[in-house]
């Protein structure tokens, strides 16, 4: 069975990043301390459907309800879990936002996922805000 790692590998990630309002992080790294530090968690998709909503920082095929984004969110495999990233205001997703539009389109109540605090997203900082 191919790993999470595997896959991730495979999908050609090195140039994905999330940012928030304090900087733009590397998710390849991200991906690589949540799969050696963290547990697998269930999580209930409902504080999550708000990650589906289009933000000012996405456009053309990352936007929710274009071709593509329906395309690959058809593709992805839910075996993997997404990587959330705890808020004081909410969840935001770093990674997985196709396998929680496919989960949701499935009516699925939960997830799998690594979930990290806010803070330990400094040590993947490649760029400030």
């Amino acid at each position: 069975m191919i790993t999470f790692k595997q896959f991730l590998e495979s999908y050609r990630m090195e140039d994905q990043t999330f940012s928030d309002n304090n900087g733009t992080y590397s998710v390849p790294q991200i991906v690589n301390y949540a799969t050696e530090n963290k547990t697998i968690k269930e999580m209930p998709l409902e504080p999550l459907l708000h990650n589906l909503e289009p933000s000012p920082h996405e456009e053309g095929d990352e936007l929710p309800g274009h071709p593509e984004f329906i395309k690959r969110t058809e593709l992805t495999d839910l075996k993997y879990p997404i990587i959330i990233v705890k808020y004081p205001d909410g969840l935001f997703i770093a990674d997985g936002v196709h396998r929680l539009a496919k989960a949701h389109s499935l009516n699925q109540q939960t997830i799998k996922a690594y979930v990290l605090d806010q803070n330990e997203l400094e040590q993947f900082k490649i760029e400030s805000n």
